[in-house]
């Protein structure tokens, strides 16, 4: 299953966690999904923020 796949599948959903992400945190926020060809999924979750 390809990201693409994924997206198409459940999209609002991807999409709206993506929204609010660059909401709260900016353009450079960002979510991928992919399944692993050994089984499994990997989801990441970028958010640079500056240090306080």
């Amino acid at each position: 299953m390809t990201l693409k796949t994924v997206k198409s599948r459940h999209g609002l959903g991807l999409a709206n966690a993506r929204a609010q992400l660059r909401n709260l945190f900016g353009a450079a926020a960002s979510l991928s999904i992919a399944s692993r060809a050994d089984g499994g999924t990997r989801a990441q979750i970028v958010v640079d923020r500056p240090a306080p």
